[in-house]
């Protein structure tokens, strides 16, 4: 994967990380990248686009005591109130250095029905551009990272199509590899230049691998063929 660390953000940069499938360390991924950027000196936020809410239980945060990513997407608060601030005295919850979160909760499997309801010509591709705008507009970021959920969901779709750069986080074995082409056929759809042509494919975290194990490492050869054919195209 690209070096996070050479690419020395002017303006918020934009980041997600997913994977069209569960049990990837996808959540694990995005909050250890969360935490290290805030580690080396960079302002990040980390923001849960999943209604499984892993990283809001990883932080230990009650999923209905604040405003979420339900609230902020269905335009019943902004962005900016949704925040949890490290900084925040106040706030009896402990975050990593230098990391500020959005939470997310299980009322988030209602976002469809709820912007239908609000617009029934709503797009659901633009669901995530007015916030992210206004996030950015806050000059407090180097970088707001993405925690996408697993599946081609509205939310994911969005952070296509709002993200500088997608990091896609896969484990070697056969489900979560049948589900790669998808992501990187999805990726290659939102880069079409009436999208996001901006986006960059940045790279694959493969976890959970074990190098002792010959499937385990036929996986890890298909996976990195298959990637850098993407990156090629």
């Amino acid at each position: 994967m690209a070096d996070l660390g050479a690419i020395a953000p002017k303006d918020t940069i934009v980041l997600s990380i997913g994977m069209q499938k569960g049990g990837v360390a996808k959540t694990t991924n995005a909050c250890h990248l969360a935490v290290a950027l805030g580690e080396s000196g960079k302002r990040v936020l980390l923001w849960e686009l999943d209604e499984n809410h892993g990283a809001t239980k990883l932080f230990q945060i009650p999923p209905d005591a604040f405003v979420s990513t339900m609230h902020v997407l269905s335009g019943d608060s902004s962005a900016e109130e949704a925040i949890l601030s490290h900084d925040d005295p106040e706030l009896d919850i402990e975050l990593p250095p230098g990391v500020d979160f959005i939470p997310a909760s299980r009322n988030l499997q209602g976002l469809d029905s709820a912007l239908r309801e609000h617009d029934p010509f709503y797009n659901p591709n633009d669901v995530l551009q007015t916030p992210i705008d206004e996030l950015k507009a806050l000059n407090r970021y180097d970088y707001i990272l993405l925690d996408t959920a697993p599946s081609a969901s509205t939310t994911t779709r969005g952070a296509y199509l709002v993200s500088d750069y997608f990091i896609l986080s896969i484990v070697p074995e056969k489900l979560a590899v049948d589900s790669l082409p998808d992501a990187l056929d999805d990726i290659a759809k939102a880069r079409k230049p009436n999208r996001n042509p901006d986006l960059h494919l940045l790279g694959l975290i493969l976890s959970c691998m074990d190098r002792r194990v010959t499937l385990a490492r036929r996986y890890e050869k298909l996976i990195t063929d298959r990637f850098r054919q993407a990156n090629q195209e």
